[in-house]
């Protein structure tokens, strides 16, 4: 899998917060990039978020937005994973 391809999973996944925060399935438009990531490896180390979480992320900041959905990095990306994992399950 290439990076261009794990970025098209990660569109194709719910929005991480609206699923494990609020219990709603919301398509993800975004591939929020996670600030500690800005390398060659930064599109694996993204999150999908619909557009109404992304731009609260923004326009509260990192820190306030996280502790609003009390998630830090470590936590969304985790939440990603699973996420990962329940698509290619559903998809056998």
């Amino acid at each position: 899998m290439t990076p261009q391809d794990h970025l098209a999973l990660i569109h194709r996944l719910d929005c991480v917060v609206c699923r494990f925060r609020y219990g709603h399935s919301t398509p993800a438009v975004e591939a929020h990039h996670l600030q500690y990531a800005r390398d060659q490896y930064s599109d694996w180390a993204t999150v999908p978020l619909c557009k109404a979480c992304h731009d609260l992320l923004h326009q509260m900041r990192r820190r306030a937005f996280y502790n609003l959905v009390h998630l830090d990095d470590a936590k969304i990306l985790a939440l990603t994973i699973k996420l990962i994992e329940e698509y290619y399950e559903s998809s056998r």
